[in-house]
């Protein structure tokens, strides 16, 4: 089978690109023009693709894109980030041949990429959330407590034929800040979500479904976090499913008739011990090389899954590690800058984390994002790329 995997630039798209190599399967890789391209330093990657940015020029990505899909040479096209999904889920399903992209449904993917519907769904599921209120929805009243959560409903939104990016989560410590924050982000993107901030361990539950049923699932906890405040895993580590998250989760994925792949996030709230949820991606994630070093290979079985073949079984262990160094040295960074002023929640302390770091250089078994023994490139690229260009500008801010 022929296969093209897009985001070149993504942890998602080597770890898949990697996957399929390991298995014998060549995918050609795809990235978009001016980036950093993780994947196309892989010794697994077969031809490598440049192609316009969607955020840059919609058109001549549309374009791109259609000239690809009418050519026809691939079985399957398969998106690895919402730079790609967006797009091609928005602009692209109507192209010749969009068959071949490897999308979920219409209806499904318009849910889970808007958060504000999302988390509409998992009210009328009674999953638990973080108290959320919608910025510009009548009679607007904040959760109780500083320092908030300010969220875009979207990681990718088309507006006016351009797609305007997500700037990130936003931490506010008054009212004053979060009415700023809030009209900057609704004049991007319409409606940004306001959240009490939830204090404990992220969590993620992988899956992937076919029409709702479960063929495959995963679920690790965040040991550590690019931003020390919350955000994306630097490190993480296999667990076995809490029945109450898996429960939450299956839900959605049930109520959604969701087919692919998808994580469900959750914080383990450290007030009452409840799962709640942060969001659903419908997409591959970040952390995906702890899956594979654990034996859930989600990439080869979604093909075999599209193949109509039997997804192949997995027996699930915990305390499988795996760490991406350059956000493992960014948390580091952000915990010597210590806490942001009125930050009133936990905070690592500076030598604990320091152990904690180093010691993952020692510890057996733990694997890599991105650097790994049998496929090094990608890794040394993108850590030399940060040390000699990132580091400098880190430290001369702190």
């Amino acid at each position: 089978m022929k296969v093209l995997v897009l985001d070149a630039h993504s942890v998602a798209a080597l770890a898949v690109v990697r996957s399929l190599g390991r298995r014998g399967i060549s995918a050609d890789v795809a990235g978009e023009e001016g980036d950093f391209s993780l994947a196309f330093r892989s010794r697994y990657a077969g031809r490598k693709i440049l192609y316009p940015g969607a955020a840059s020029d919609l058109r001549a990505f549309l374009d791109f894109f259609r000239n690809l899909l009418r050519a026809g040479e691939y079985d399957y096209v398969i998106p690895a980030t919402d730079r790609s999904i967006v797009p091609l889920h928005e602009r692209g399903r109507e192209l010749p041949g969009a068959e071949r992209l490897v999308l979920p449904e219409k209806s499904q993917l318009e849910t889970v990429l808007d958060k504000e519907k999302t988390l509409r769904l998992a009210l009328e599921e009674g999953v638990p959330l973080p108290a959320t209120s919608v910025w510009g929805e009548a009679g607007f009243s904040p959760p109780a407590g500083f320092p908030l959560v300010v969220k875009s409903r979207f990681s990718r939104y088309l507006a006016l034929e351009r797609i305007v990016a997500d700037p990130g989560v936003a931490f506010v410590r008054d009212r004053e800040e979060l009415e700023k924050v809030c009209r900057q982000r609704d004049a991007l993107i319409p409606r940004p979500l306001v959240q009490e901030t939830i204090i404990g361990e992220g969590y993620g539950f992988f899956v992937l479904a076919r029409a709702g049923e479960p063929l495959l699932t995963f679920a690790h906890r965040r040991l550590r976090e690019e931003d020390p405040r919350g955000s994306r895993s630097s490190c993480c580590e296999s667990v076995l499913p809490d029945p109450e998250m898996a429960r939450s989760a299956l839900k959605l994925i049930r109520r959604l008739g969701w087919t692919g792949v998808a994580m469900v996030e959750f914080k383990r709230d450290r007030r009452d011990g409840i799962f709640k949820l942060m969001e659903v991606n419908g997409r591959f994630w970040g952390s995906l090389p702890l899956a594979l070093a654990a034996g859930a290979d989600f990439p080869y079985a979604l093909l075999r899954m599209l193949a109509g073949e039997t997804v192949p079984g997995y027996t699930s262990r915990a305390g499988v590690r795996a760490r991406y160094l350059r956000a493992d040295l960014e948390h580091l960074i952000g915990v010597f800058r210590g806490a942001p002023p009125g930050w009133e929640g936990p905070f690592p302390g500076r030598l604990r984390t320091l152990g904690e770091v180093l010691a993952d250089f020692a510890r057996p078994g733990t694997s890599g994002f991105t650097l790994t023994l049998d496929d090094p490139r990608p890794g040394l690229a993108e850590l030399a790329r940060f040390l000699f260009r990132d580091l400098p500008r880190r430290l001369i801010h702190m």
